[in-house]
C-alpha cells in the first residue's frame, strides 16, 4: 500500500508540472513599443467566437495561427519577467485573465473533439481525484 502511495504521489507531481509548449514562431509578433498587445487574442475572438458567446473549435483547429502567436506571447512575457511591460494593475489582470483563457482554447484543441471538458478523465490511477479534474491535469496530452 506505502508503494501505491508514492507511486500516485510521484505521479502527481510529474503531471502537476506538465505545460502545454507553445509552438515556435520566427516572428513573435510582439509590439517592441513597450507594451504588451493582446491583438491576436482579440483576432481570435473575432474570427471564431459567435454573438452567442460560442467558440467554432472545428475552424480554429484548422487555423491555429493566431492563437499559437498569442500562446506563444504569453508563455514568454508576463508580469514576472517583464513588469515594465505591465506597468498598471488592470494591464497585469488582463494579462493573466487572457492568457487562462487561451491555455484553456488551447488545451480544448489539443483534445478536440470534445463536447465539454468534463469528456477529459483523469487516469485510474487518479481515481480518488474528482472526475472534472481530468482537463486540467492532462491539458497538454492529446
Amino acid at each position: 500500500m506505502r508503494y501505491l502511495f508514492v507511486i500516485n504521489t510521484l505521479f502527481l507531481f510529474l503531471v502537476g508540472c506538465s505545460t502545454i509548449e507553445p509552438v515556435r514562431h520566427s516572428g513573435d509578433r510582439f509590439d517592441h513599443s513597450g507594451t504588451f498587445t493582446h491583438d491576436a487574442f482579440e483576432n481570435v475572438l473575432q474570427r471564431f467566437v459567435d454573438d452567442q458567446g460560442f467558440i467554432d473549435y472545428a475552424s480554429l483547429k484548422k487555423d491555429p495561427v493566431e492563437i499559437e502567436s498569442y500562446y506563444f506571447l504569453v508563455s514568454t512575457y508576463s508580469p514576472q519577467n517583464n513588469p515594465a511591460l505591465f506597468s498598471s494593475k488592470e494591464s497585469r489582470l488582463a494579462y493573466w485573465i487572457n492568457a487562462y483563457n487561451a491555455a484553456v482554447i488551447k488545451a480544448v484543441l489539443t483534445h478536440y473533439p470534445i463536447s465539454s471538458v468534463r469528456d477529459v478523465k483523469s487516469p485510474f490511477l487518479l481515481f480518488f481525484l474528482p472526475e472534472e479534474s481530468g482537463f486540467f491535469l492532462w491539458r497538454g496530452l492529446p
